[in-house]
């Protein structure tokens, strides 16, 4: 189950009116204003600010006024509030976890793609391709031997509409009998077609 939702008010400042009255019980000296923020939550984590909002308040007859009910000079004195106030930087939290964990993935990927182009250039046996097949399916190819100029490999028996959980084919029982040979040269462009997705040496 997903939690998510908007936090309680947060208030950042409260200030006295000096000079006002109250636009219900007519009190003067009793008008303060608040500026508050709240934020968007998922699983209770801060995800971003909703921004920051004012209201003016009656500490005699606890009334509240927002937007127009306030008189322009209490509007002006709000907004001229929320210019100094900062909101809090943990707000954002969620914010700044997703983008590291996208910054993450990134890096993750790279350090990958750099690592599979390696494996490609120098094969070894026991290397095992992931295979994107022409009707989009996904198999598994191990190297047997390499030579100076090719590669001899074993085709897995079984495919799978998903490259997840690809790596549970590489048991011995589920490749073919047949040895097949392949020229380095070749094995290049398949991964440079993006044909073989990933290589795993152990």
């Amino acid at each position: 189950m997903i939690f998510f939702g908007t936090s309680s008010a947060q208030q950042l400042s409260s200030k006295k009116i000096e000079g006002s009255k109250c636009f219900k019980c007519g009190e003067s000296e009793e008008i303060y204003t608040s500026v508050y923020t709240q934020y968007f939550h998922i699983w209770w984590i801060p995800f971003i600010s909703l921004g920051k909002k004012g209201i003016a308040h009656c500490e005699s007859c606890e009334s509240t006024f927002k937007g127009k009910q306030m008189s322009s000079r209490i509007q002006d004195q709000i907004q001229d509030e929320k210019s100094k106030i900062t909101i809090p930087i943990w707000h954002f939290i969620g914010v700044g976890l997703v983008c590291l964990l996208i910054a993450s993935v990134i890096v993750f990927e790279s350090i990958n793609s750099k690592e599979n182009a390696q494996f490609i250039k120098a094969p070894q046996a026991g290397d095992v391709y992931e295979y994107k097949t022409e009707d989009g399916h996904y198999t598994l190819f191990k190297v047997d031997a390499v030579d100076t100029d090719s590669i001899y490999f074993i085709v897995n028996s079984y495919e799978s509409t998903s490259s997840k959980n690809i790596l549970d084919l590489d048991m011995p029982n589920k490749y073919e009998d047949d040895i097949y040979v392949m020229s380095k040269e070749t094995l290049l462009k398949m991964f440079e077609k993006k044909e073989i997705i990933d290589v795993h040496r152990r």
